[in-house]
């Protein structure tokens, strides 16, 4: 009996990837697609940028998911849900404080926070033309770059000089 049983299981594993489903072009373009990644300082958690086509909306979906490394068996869950959110680059602060920046087609790019135990995210900075940032060692500072005119000297200068043309990156430090 051990033997049949042994060689029905062989038999349907050899012929599952017979049942599936082909991959057909067209559906390549709706694959969830992985970005940005990053773990905790204590190796608890992972979070990544996911972003994927809705069929039915003709819009780009884009969301960040977390794991808990240290549950057996856990399963990927959502973070972001909120509609119109762009979330990207996320980052860790020493506290296990989560950090990415939003980019909304209908407001200012801002780097939000969120707590691991938390559901909704929390801003922190917004500046337009904020275009990335890094968390320091300590967590106790951002480092925030945007594309401003060449003569800009902080964040908040955002006037362009009317002999000068072009961008420049602007980095300034900030306290969070």
């Amino acid at each position: 009996m051990k033997r049949i049983a042994f060689v029905l299981a062989l038999m349907l594993a050899a012929a599952a990837p017979v049942l599936a489903r082909p991959l057909e072009p067209s559906g390549l373009a709706y694959l969830t697609q992985i970005g940005d990644a990053s773990v905790s300082d204590d190796g608890r958690w992972l979070v990544w940028q996911a972003f994927s086509d809705n069929a039915s909306t003709g819009r780009t979906q884009h969301s960040l998911w977390r794991l808990d490394l240290a549950k057996s068996g856990s399963k990927p869950e959502r973070i972001t849900s909120l509609d119109d959110v762009e979330p990207s680059a996320p980052q860790f602060a020493a506290d296990g404080t989560l950090y990415f920046l939003s980019e909304r087609s209908s407001a200012t790019p801002t780097i939000m926070r969120i707590s691991m135990n938390d559901t909704a995210p929390a801003p922190v900075l917004a500046s337009d033309g904020l275009a990335g940032f890094r968390i320091s060692p300590r967590g106790d500072a951002v480092l925030v770059w945007a594309d401003r005119p060449p003569h800009a000297r902080s964040l908040d200068d955002k006037e362009k000089a009317s002999s000068v043309t072009g961008n420049a990156r602007i980095f300034d430090q900030l306290p969070i």
